[in-house]
Parts: C-alpha cells; sequence; structure tokens
C-alpha cells in the first residue's frame, strides 16, 4: 500500500471508491482494444465529487500504482491515492482486502464497484 497510514481510531471522513476492472470497465475477457470501454461511465458518474480511488482489481499485481494511473483519463488520475494490499485466499476475499483496507486507514464512507466475476445478468 502506498497510501500514508492514519492514526488507529481516526476515521478517514472523505469518499472512497474501490474500484475493480474486469467486469467493470470493460469485460471480463475483453481485448486490448475493448479494454476500459467503459471509462467515459465512471467519469459521468465521478463528475465533480470528492471521491478517492483506490484500486482493488487483481490488475494491482502486475502494475504499479502509476502505471495504472496512466489507464485513466486525466481527470481521475489524481484521484487514484493507492491500491488494496495482498491478496486474500478464500471466500469474499475482495470483501477481506477492501475491509482490511479500510480498517488500517480509517476509512469508513466507502463503496466498491466490482461485479465478482461476472459481466452482467444471466
Amino acid at each position: 500500500m502506498n497510501r500514508a497510514s492514519s492514526p488507529r481510531g481516526r476515521v478517514h471522513s472523505r469518499p472512497t471508491l474501490f474500484l475493480d476492472f474486469d467486469g467493470v470497465l470493460h469485460l471480463n475477457l475483453s481485448t486490448p482494444t475493448q479494454r476500459f470501454i467503459r471509462m467515459p461511465m465512471l467519469v459521468e458518474a465521478t463528475g465533480d465529487q470528492a471521491v478517492e480511488i483506490v484500486i482493488s482489481s487483481s490488475w494491482r499485481f502486475e502494475w504499479s500504482i502509476n502505471e495504472l494511473r496512466e489507464f485513466f483519463p486525466a481527470a481521475l488520475r489524481s484521484r487514484i491515492v493507492s491500491a488494496t494490499g495482498s491478496a486474500y485466499i478464500g471466500r469474499h476475499a475482495r470483501w477481506n482486502e477492501i475491509t482490511a483496507y479500510c480498517e488500517a486507514f480509517g476509512i469508513g464512507n466507502w463503496r466498491a464497484l466490482d461485479v465478482a466475476g461476472r459481466d452482467g445478468p444471466r
């Protein structure tokens, strides 16, 4: 994690969005030209909101936070503050990774965009 720690017990008040990529910003099995095709929807949805973005995507294991920022338009790059930490193995892995991050950094106001391996209704 690259983010400076919050003192234990202190709640970080800014809204935080935990963001997955696959299934959210593009289909799970997308080709390189199809990647991030839903980015304009994220830009529109966040608008001028003071929301911080934490990458919860497995892409965090292959790219640095600075490399991940490069996938985003300039309007969102400065909002990307970090990525969640080590992978959790077991049930509800993403949930456990996010809640561990929230506990470590005192985040109380958060939402997650993740489709749990699905591209929509079946």
